[in-house]
């Protein structure tokens, strides 16, 4: 789904907006090749351009270098994102409730039969394990008997 930078402005001025100060041309820009992934040079012409739009439509007012979004432009942010979600949501519900159903029954069998198989394997490994730990330690002090000779 494509974003109109109209939206895309207002949405990084919404953003990047500090202590009801606004936000800075750069500060837009930087957010938006972010999040949406644009190129620099490019967006450059474009940002501009829809912020010069914003401030006619009074959607975005200047203060300065730096740019705040109007109560008109928030209420319209606001209406476009939840337009969105609204459409984004009924498409999740319907699927996840059926896709579970089936897998939760099919799954029980499956895990029950390999989770028998890997416990029988596991436990020789452990004893041969601890068989070769035994004789290692045996060796060590018998190494350290003879330098002790050695020193007297």
């Amino acid at each position: 789904m494509t974003t109109s930078y109209k939206i895309m402005c207002i949405e990084a001025i919404v953003r990047n907006t500090h202590f009801g100060r606004g936000a800075s041309r750069q500060a837009i820009q930087k957010y938006m090749t972010e999040k949406y992934e644009l190129e620099n040079g490019r967006t450059s012409n474009l940002i501009t351009r829809a912020i010069k739009k914003l401030i006619e439509v009074k959607l975005v007012d200047k203060e300065g270098a730096r740019y705040k979004v109007s109560d008109a432009g928030r209420e319209e942010y606001h209406a476009v994102t939840n337009k969105e979600k609204k459409k984004a949501a009924p498409a999740k519900k319907p699927v996840a409730k059926k896709a579970p159903a089936k897998k939760a029954k099919a799954a029980p069998k499956k895990v029950a039969g390999k989770k028998a198989a890997p416990a029988k394997k596991a436990a020789p490994a452990k004893k041969a394990t601890a068989a070769k730990k035994a004789p290692a330690k045996k060796a060590a002090p018998a190494k350290k008997a003879p330098a002790k000779k050695a020193k007297k």
